[in-house]
């Protein structure tokens, strides 16, 4: 059953990327625009990221990658979709910063244990499946140990 929710959210996800127009995404509005004030907030709760090796998890059209990206981070951007990772690449050259792009799942994360310094996770998969999500991401992160 959990295979067959998987198939169709990555069949629904990878239609939904064939219609994104990389062009019209505005991805320093994502964070910095006045309409986004809990993307701020969490701008100053993590300082600064240069170097830092970032995770996006559940990547969608990669505004997050981006736009840490150009802040000086080493970004994966990663999503249960090919067609939205490539997308995030897209984004990524049509905003002249390079990002690593990795089709992966979040409950089975293929990542050796501590390897990155933060991360950023959208809603991906189903509800009942974020609890698998946030456990299995324990094991990559170096933070949350």
């Amino acid at each position: 059953m959990r295979e067959e929710i998987f198939e169709k959210e990555k069949q629904f996800h990878d239609q939904w990327a064939s219609t994104i127009d990389v062009e019209g995404i505005r991805v320093r509005d994502y964070f910095e625009a006045c309409t986004a004030p809990e993307n701020r907030f969490i701008l100053r709760q993590m300082g600064d990221i240069s170097g830092k090796l970032l995770l996006d998890l559940g990547c969608g059209a990669g505004e997050n990658s981006v736009y840490f990206a150009k802040k000086g981070a080493r970004c994966i951007a990663a999503d249960y979709s090919p067609g939205m990772v490539e997308v995030a690449l897209q984004l990524a050259a049509a905003n002249n910063v390079q990002i690593q792009g990795r089709t992966m799942n979040a409950i089975a994360l293929d990542c050796p244990d501590n390897t990155f310094d933060l991360f950023t996770l959208l809603i991906c998969y189903t509800i009942c499946q974020i609890l698998a999500a946030i456990k299995e991401m324990r094991t990559v992160f170096l933070s949350l140990r």
